[in-house]
């Protein structure tokens, strides 16, 4: 009996020990919030909408010499990933889709500028020096069936059918080069999960440490360029390449996708 008290006594004292610190306080983890900013730009510009009845204004010119505008430009934002550096564990984005809600995926859409700002309350302090997400949406995150919130068909999600899946990335524009006939219109729908996978990982290393300490807000600036969306490993030619709207068709641009989102800096607060 004697011992057992003892045991338990020794185990109490380790369990002060652990739980508190030199000043006998309760140590409480530290959180401070994050927000991944989505700046979408042409080159040195930013993107300026244009509707499609007012095409004959063209803002913008492509590695063809090719004058176009940007009627439309969105993209979806999944299985985010900050990498902590040092003994600072990586903070992963939960992702949980259901037929009610679609938590952890960000339809980015340049139409609407509160889209383009993802926010986290409760990153544990520390430092990050790589972010990495998914662009696009992975097929095995939706196999139970029909989706909610921002996944929604009936919402107006960007989705194909179930052999296929989403839309990753839309970007319509006009161009007087474009061959579409009785139009000046190009159409570009790159996504599909299936035989032809055109969803992408991407991984950014930070200019700077992103540095979370208790109650501190700091920000990420990511920017998206849309000529490296259609220039790089691949040239678009407006001429030839006006409607893409199959996963095979889009395979092309898919892979500049890889390199159109760059950090452009990071606010530490």
């Amino acid at each position: 009996m004697k011992n057992s008290i003892l045991s338990i006594w020794a185990l109490a004292c380790i369990v002060i020990i652990v739980s508190c610190d030199d000043n006998n306080e309760i140590v409480t983890s530290a959180t401070g919030s994050v927000t991944i900013r989505f700046d979408n730009v042409v080159g040195e510009e930013e993107v300026a909408l244009v509707p499609y009845k007012f095409n004959e204004s063209f803002s913008f010119t492509n590695s063809m010499n090719q004058n176009f505008n940007i009627d439309v430009l969105g993209y979806y934002i999944t299985q985010i990933k900050l990498v902590g550096t040092g003994e600072t564990m990586d903070y992963i984005d939960s992702v949980t889709v259901s037929a009610e809600s679609a938590e952890g995926v960000y339809h980015i859409l340049e139409h609407e500028a509160s889209s383009q700002m993802i926010n986290f309350n409760d990153i544990p302090q520390g430092n990050y020096d790589r972010i990495e997400f998914t662009l696009g949406v992975p097929g095995e995150m939706v196999m139970e069936g029909a989706t909610g919130g921002v996944l929604d068909p009936s919402n107006g999600a960007w989705f194909w059918n179930w052999n296929v899946g989403y839309v990753a990335f839309m970007l319509e524009g006009n161009s007087a080069a474009s061959g579409l006939e009785e139009s000046d219109h190009f159409l570009f729908h790159i996504g599909g999960w299936g035989e032809t996978n055109n969803i992408k990982s991407i991984g950014l290393d930070l200019p700077v440490s992103l540095t979370v300490s208790n109650g501190s807000t700091s920000m990420t600036h990511i920017k998206m360029d849309v000529l490296k969306v259609i220039s790089g490993v691949n040239n678009v030619d407006f001429s030839s390449t006006y409607q893409v709207h199959s996963p095979a068709a889009g395979q092309p641009i898919a892979e500049n996708l890889i390199n159109a989102f760059q950090v452009h800096h990071v606010q530490n607060n």
